[in-house]
Order: C-alpha cells, then structure tokens, then sequence
C-alpha cells in the first residue's frame, strides 16, 4: 500500500499527491479509520477549490459520509463500512480528476489573458490614431479612453485571480471581457471607416446666362406692340 501511495505521489504535482494518497489509505482500514481519512480528504479537497471542478460528486461523496455515520450510530458497522468504502472510491477518482481539470483551466486562462491583453494592445492603437480636430472627434476619443482604463483594471482583476488560483472565475471574467472588447473593436472600426469617408455634396445645377445678344432679342420679344 506505501509503495502504490508513493508511486501516484511521483505522477501528481503538489499537495494533491498527498490527498490521493489518504484516499488510498481510508479504504483499507477500520470504519471509524475510514470515517476520519474521508473527512480529511473531502476538507482537503474542499479547501482546494474542488467544488467548483466536481460539485456534483463530492456532493456524492459528501451524503456517502453521511450515511456512514448514521449506520456507526445503529452499530450497523459492515453497512458504514460499505458506504465508506463507496465514498473512499468517489474521491480517490475526484481527487485524480481534480488535478487534471485545474491544470486544463490553468492553461486555457493563461491563454485567454494573453488574447484579452493583444486585444487590448489592438484597441490601444486604434484609440491614439483617432483624429481629434472637432468637438465630436475629442468627445469620442475621451470616450474609448476611458474604457482603456476600465479594461485594463479588468486584467489586472484577472491577474490577482489567477494568482489565488481561482481559475473557474477566470474563465468566467475572461469570456465577458473578450465579448466586451470585440464589440468596442467593431464599433471603432466602423466609426474610423465612416469618418474616413469622404461627404458625398449635390452641384446645384447652375443656371446659364444668356448672352448679351439674346437678352435684347428677348427683351424686344417681350415688349408690347404699337
């Protein structure tokens, strides 16, 4: 049993060897030992941010335990043993999956603040080579400027949260940021293409004068008769 807790603690990175290692451990001793190693590895899991990966089993995991103790209360000790036993096999499996769907999110966030981050450099550029030669032209200017500012105190968010490890909200915030920053991006393309256009004018039609000739030809046309 130590050799097979210490081969899953080479192929795990971190503290979760540890917890897959009490999980291994809880489902071949006594009940009441068992009772103790799964509550240590559900709180372990827990304090881990599991429940945002896996909140359906261990709430499984969790009501498993439960049913445990009611049985150790009726001295029904080969029931909880049983229950215990299941519960011991749901978080050995959440514990291994824990750790591969937080390392898939870390990815997929670092990923993702690295694209928010060259859309926003994109943004940036597009902002400072806005003409600003009319009240209109500053007012818009002003305008992106400002949301520059509130984007960027997006990221920084996204920063701090990666760094608690909360990589579910990082997801989260990085999907409605991305959403925010195409449509900034479309509208600034749009306004920059129309600005560019130049105002299509309508000639008057000029009106010809006529020669001098014809105007006394007219004029004599136009008199009365004697």
């Amino acid at each position: 049993m130590r050799a097979l807790s210490r081969v899953v603690a080479r192929r795990l990175p971190g503290g979760c060897c540890m917890v897959l290692a009490l999980a291994l451990a809880a489902c071949v001793t006594s009940p009441t030992e068992q009772l103790e190693q799964a509550e240590k590895l559900l709180s372990g899991l827990e304090s881990k941010g599991a429940e945002q990966y896996l909140t359906y089993e261990l709430a499984e995991a969790r009501q498993k335990i439960e049913e445990a103790k009611k049985f150790m209360r009726q001295d029904q000790v080969e029931l909880a043993g049983e229950y215990l036993f299941r519960a011991c096999q749901k978080l050995d499996s959440c514990s291994i999956a824990f750790v591969q769907m937080r390392r898939t999110a870390e990815i997929a966030s670092r990923e993702g603040i690295k694209k928010v981050s060259s859309e926003l450099a994109r943004l940036e550029e597009m902002v400072a080579n806005l003409p600003r030669l009319t009240y209109v032209d500053q007012n818009r200017h002003d305008i992106h400027v400002y949301r520059l500012r509130r984007y960027h105190k997006d990221i920084a968010a996204l920063a701090s949260l990666l760094q608690v490890q909360n990589f579910p909200e990082v997801l989260r915030r990085i999907s409605e940021l991305d959403t925010q920053l195409q449509k900034t991006l479309v509208g600034l393309t749009n306004s920059v293409r129309v600005t560019a256009t130049p105002v299509q004018t309508t000639r008057k039609q000029e009106i010809k004068e006529p020669p001098p000739e014809r105007k006394i030809n007219n004029l004599y046309a136009n008199s009365p008769t004697r």
